[in-house]
């Protein structure tokens, strides 16, 4: 399952947040301020950081250096409602991944998420992990079995394979009508 830190001072925020990953299974985290950011990512391992630019106590530019100074290459997705770019620019430098301005819509949120964990957003809501196809499902692939991604059970495939099987069975569409 994914984990997502979501650090934003407005809770409505973090829940907008929350709401779009659902539909992924993804585990959510809330910080509501950079200290708490900093010491959520220092004690539990996360996938993906949400992490607001312009927040009281510590801003995400400091809480993203106290981060990046421990080690911890977590992809940052920035979220602010400034347009600034000097506000913007220092966050993006200590390695935020990509921006995304407020307000935004729930396909955003999960494009930005699919994006920034190398994800397609078909197969965002499964487990990250490198589980090889099985034998039984390798062989149906080679026979043409499953025409349609629906028809396979992605969950048994590691993320690679189901972009893979995502990515053949769009090849395989324009010859469904010839099969049946």
């Amino acid at each position: 399952m994914w984990r997502a830190l979501i650090v934003d001072d407005s809770a409505t925020c973090r829940e907008t947040i929350e709401a779009a990953l659902e539909p992924f299974g993804m585990e959510v985290g809330h910080a509501a301020d950079g200290h708490a950011a900093v010491t959520a990512a220092t004690n539990e391992p996360w996938d993906l950081i949400f992490l607001d630019i312009v927040m009281p106590l510590l801003d995400g530019p400091a809480a993203l250096a106290a981060i990046r100074g421990m080690g911890i290459t977590t992809p940052v997705v920035l979220i602010s409602s400034t347009a600034n770019a000097s506000a913007i620019t220092p966050a993006v430098r200590l390695g935020g991944v990509s921006y995304l301005a407020k307000p935004f819509t729930p396909e955003q949120v999960r494009t930005y998420a699919a994006k920034a964990l190398k994800q397609d957003t078909a197969v965002l809501g499964y487990a990250p992990d490198d589980s090889p196809v099985p034998l039984a499902l390798d062989e149906e692939l080679r026979q043409g079995a499953f025409l349609d991604h629906r028809d396979a059970d992605l969950r048994t495939l590691g993320v690679h394979h189901q972009l893979v099987l995502h990515d053949l069975c769009n090849s395989l569409r324009p010859f469904r009508s010839l099969a049946t």
